[in-house]
């Protein structure tokens, strides 16, 4: 069961990846120019005592050969770390996506494959929902048998007749949601 976008849930996807890029980009300059003016500070102690006009020469020069790499450099990196955290957030974003599908074909009264991917996190969230869809598929079928055995029987109970009808009514609503035609028996007693 294998999913072949690696973008499926944009919001989670996007706001994790555009964290680590701006925070990797911020980093990268930070340390750069860092970089650059502790070396340049040393260097300058060094070449103040020689020549000065050639000084500023190399200064500029370097300057703009640094700043051209280190920009490229960080761009390169930025762009992997992006692709990087892309298909690490995949893992998480996936099975959201996948406990949105099953939360989805529960309400349309399907028998979802509480499943995962190899490897994909959340595992624990599915093992829950596994057992939360069992418990709910039980509830509605146990509901359905009840109702039909409602439907050919004639109860006395007022009260009893009085929330059986309102589960039937829920499971009309569902119905009415889907668009399916509901089928009414008519030997069951009107309360």
């Amino acid at each position: 069961m294998g999913r072949r976008r690696i973008l499926v849930d944009r919001e989670i996807q996007l706001r994790a990846v555009l964290y680590v890029l701006l925070f990797m980009v911020l980093t990268s300059i930070f340390v750069s120019l860092a970089t650059f003016n502790s070396v340049w500070s040393l260097l300058v102690n060094y070449l103040t005592a020689a020549n000065e006009k050639n000084l500023t020469h190399i200064f500029d020069v370097t300057f703009k050969t640094f700043a051209i790499r280190i920009t490229l450099l960080t761009i390169f990196l930025a762009i992997l770390a992006t692709l990087g955290m892309l298909l690490v957030s995949h893992r998480i974003a996936g099975p959201v996506y996948r406990i949105r599908q099953i939360l989805k074909e529960l309400q349309e009264g399907k028998s979802p494959v509480f499943t995962l991917r190899k490897g994909d996190s959340l595992s624990t969230l599915m093992d829950e929902m596994r057992k939360f869809g069992l418990t709910y598929l039980h509830l509605v079928q146990a509901s359905k048998r009840v109702l039909e055995i409602w439907n050919r029987t004639q109860v006395q109970d007022m009260s009893l007749n009085l929330a059986l009808k309102d589960l039937e009514e829920c499971f009309q609503e569902k119905i009415k949601e889907q668009q399916v035609p509901v089928e009414k028996n008519s030997n069951r007693e009107e309360v």
